[in-house]
């Protein structure tokens, strides 16, 4: 920063983004409407063979060790739809340099060949463990308090500064060459997501059910809740399986009822609540409300 000068841009990273419409139409360019775009991009015409996304083993040599600015990150699609790695369609790529036709993406050796096996286990791996531990870290480069600042220089997580939300006033710059040049750097080159937090994001509260290869992520049972069956455990595999702790008789009803009288039940925050069998649970409005006043209004 000693020798920068008062009109150079603040300095950064990586001159590319983990993400832009260029990327995503690379990775998709094999189904439609992608193609087109993947053509209207190139000016009529798909992109060189060799720059192509054709390998899976290449992609990740480019960005874990071979090119220091391929930080491209991977979309949704690769866990869960295969579709996009096979050249359906069979467009006509051309042949790289090597003289290696482009066709369907390779795959790892361990996919077999098999886009959905590939698919799947990816999938499997973005569920697995030791993803769910390290999740948050990722959370805090792209969205939390690494973003930017001093945390985001330790991390070396810095992008060209005209990506940054509120970085550049558009309205504000007459140069209208200057203006289309920042357009489009920020629309072809990426743009960093609006940051959401300031602090630390904790790491997923989960508990790993190893017996049964299941994981019930705690953090989510807020919104799950209202999707849960009557009688289930909000979170909890299709197959819960419960041991027996302790035996004791549950007593609830009405004064005047059997022990066994019992009419609306429900759990709220974490404690059972039970009313007679003459009556209802009326969460929303917090009322009970019992057949007889029922019968008198009607």
């Amino acid at each position: 920063s000693h020798f920068l000068k008062k009109d150079d841009p603040p300095p950064f990273h990586y001159g590319t983004h983990y993400s832009c419409a260029a990327y995503v139409v690379n990775y998709l360019l094999r189904m439609e409407p992608f193609s087109r775009l993947a053509l209207l991009l190139q000016g009529g015409k798909f992109d060189l063979p060799d720059r192509i996304f054709n390998d899976i083993g290449a992609s990740w040599r480019s960005a874990s060790q071979d090119n220091l600015q391929d930080v491209r990150e991977l979309i949704p699609e690769f866990f869960y739809l295969p579709d996009f790695l096979e050249n359906n369609n069979s467009f006509d790529f051309g042949s790289k340099q090597d003289g290696t036709t482009v066709h369907h993406v390779t795959l790892p050796p361990w996919a077999k060949g098999d886009p959905r096996r590939f698919v799947r286990i990816n999938r499997q791996a973005l569920e697995s463990d030791i993803v769910s531990r390290q999740l948050h870290k990722w959370v805090d480069l792209i969205f939390g308090y690494k973003q930017r600042g001093r945390e985001a220089v330790a991390a070396l997580n810095t992008f060209v500064h005209v990506t940054y939300e509120g970085a550049v006033d558009i309205d504000s710059v007459k140069d209208d060459v200057q203006r289309d040049s920042i357009i489009a750097q920020i629309q072809n080159f990426g743009q960093t997501p609006s940051k959401l937090e300031k602090k630390p994001f904790p790491a997923r509260n989960y508990l790993s059910l190893s017996k049964f290869g299941k994981n019930i992520d705690f953090n989510a049972l807020p919104f799950l809740e209202p999707l849960t069956p009557p009688l289930c455990i909000v979170g909890a595999p299709q197959k819960v399986y419960l041991r027996v702790a302790l035996q004791d008789t549950c007593k609830l009803g009405m004064t005047g009822q059997s022990d066994s009288a019992c009419g609306d039940m429900c759990i709220s925050r974490g404690q059972l609540i039970g009313v007679g069998k003459t009556c209802v649970l009326n969460i929303p409005a917090k009322k009970i409300l019992s057949f007889w006043r029922i019968k008198q209004r009607h």
